[in-house]
């Protein structure tokens, strides 16, 4: 991981063999959010998969759900489960590419 993609940490206090506290901070960049400030909502939905290299469909599904939000915009339930259906495919997809990926090394292989 280089600087420029910042990384996540997650630490967690537990107590009694138990989670009895989470804590989640970040250093990735915030940086690309930047070149969507002034642009119209529509815009700025268009250009939020390109920002991001990882995991456009969750960029884009977070955005439509926060501009849906600030606009009071209220959606089918089809349409929200179709949504739920292509954020889950790209999880998959990007769970299945790292396995693919990390797995071989760590097994031994090339």
């Amino acid at each position: 991981m280089t600087a420029l993609e910042g990384g996540i940490r997650l630490d967690l206090r537990l107590e009694g063999g138990r989670i009895a506290e989470a804590r989640i901070s970040s250093s990735r960049p915030v940086a690309a959010c930047a070149a969507l400030q002034g642009r119209p909502v529509s815009e700025a939905l268009r250009l939020l998969p390109n920002l991001f290299g990882v995991c456009g469909t969750a960029q884009s599904h977070a955005g439509i759900k926060a501009a849906e939000a600030a606009l009071g915009i209220a959606v089918a339930p089809a349409q929200d489960t179709a949504r739920r259906l292509l954020l889950a495919a790209e999880t998959a997809e990007q769970h299945a590419w790292r396995l693919f990926m990390d797995w071989p090394p760590l097994a031994g292989g090339s």
